[in-house]
């Protein structure tokens, strides 16, 4: 296994393709992962909310302008 002290020694573009492979390999593993009921039903209700409510919506350019504003 790779030291940590290697690890340090990387290149950005060689942080880069190490940061791309595990998050390939986090994502491979959770796929298909369960979803407990209670997170389930916070997920579906704010779905229903942002498709009943298309007015009530924020985008995100919005969020992010908003927070350098107001930091």
């Amino acid at each position: 296994m790779t030291e940590i002290i290697d690890i340090l020694k990387l290149t950005v573009v060689e942080w880069l393709h190490l940061v791309q492979t595990i998050w390939d390999n986090i994502t491979d593993e959770t796929e298909g992962a369960d979803i407990e009921d209670d997170h389930k039903a916070i997920l579906i209700g704010r779905l229903e909310f942002y498709n009943n409510n298309p007015n009530d919506n924020i985008s995100w350019e919005e969020v992010d302008k908003n927070v350098k504003i107001n930091p």
